[in-house]
């Protein structure tokens, strides 16, 4: 059974993901609850800046600074420093692989919201299977678990 630290890791970690998932989908169009109004692109680029700092992933030509907060920044800072703590370094880098093609997916996803269109078949489904964040808790099963899995290379 996981810790209770491992638990109120994933609880903070969900309440994170369900929380921005929603201010996603009305960034554009101001009918989430952001105090600010932003574009879905802001919000996605901010927020993902934001845990590859927090989850000690950033890009080495970004600086030592903090970026600029995204709406919840304590809950999504609170679970990626415990996340930084609990996960190695393949696994931190699983997860923020698996978080941006999440946050990639639902961007593209409310582009074709906000401008009408429709995605051709395939974009569709390739856009589909990403914006489940699904992936992203298949990434972090080890952290509620006692297991570990190796990847092997191809």
């Amino acid at each position: 059974m996981a810790s209770l630290e491992r638990l109120h890791t994933m609880i903070l970690y969900t309440l994170w993901i369900f929380l921005w998932d929603d201010d996603l989908d009305g960034a554009d169009n101001n009918l989430s609850g952001l105090l600010e109004k932003v574009s879905a692109e802001e919000l996605h680029d901010r927020t993902l800046a934001y845990l590859q700092y927090h989850l000690g992933m950033s890009p080495t030509d970004s600086g030592n600074a903090e970026p600029r907060a995204p709406p919840y920044a304590e809950i999504a800072k609170a679970a990626a420093e415990k996340l930084r703590t609990a996960c190695s370094k393949v696994q931190l880098n699983r997860l923020l692989k698996e978080l941006k093609l999440y946050m990639d997916c639902c961007l593209f996803e409310q582009g074709h919201l906000n401008g009408n269109t429709l995605p051709t078949v395939e974009e569709y489904w390739a856009g589909r299977y990403g914006s489940s964040a699904v992936s992203t808790y298949t990434a972090l099963s080890e952290l509620g678990s006692r297991y570990h899995v190796t990847l092997r290379a191809a």
